[in-house]
């Protein structure tokens, strides 16, 4: 810091430099969300077609069965 008239002050080089260090902490901050952000929207899609996977087998699972015990299937 240099002195001016009684006061404190910071050299324009030295603020600039501040500045520049809390920007890339910024930059690197919003990085890491954003690649969490899709982390999780590739696990959310993943999970929706786990559990469409998983009912299309249960409901295939199910007309089986019907069919096995010779009942008419009614669609309604």
């Amino acid at each position: 810091m240099d002195e001016h008239k009684g006061h404190d002050t910071v050299s324009a080089a030295a603020e600039r430099t501040e500045k520049q260090r809390q920007l890339g902490m910024s930059q690197q901050k919003v990085q890491q969300r954003e690649k969490e952000l899709k982390e999780l929207q590739q696990a959310v899609e993943s999970l929706k077609v786990s559990i469409v996977d998983q009912r299309r087998h249960q409901f295939t699972s199910l007309l089986q069965s019907e069919r096995g015990r010779g009942a008419p299937i009614q669609y309604h």
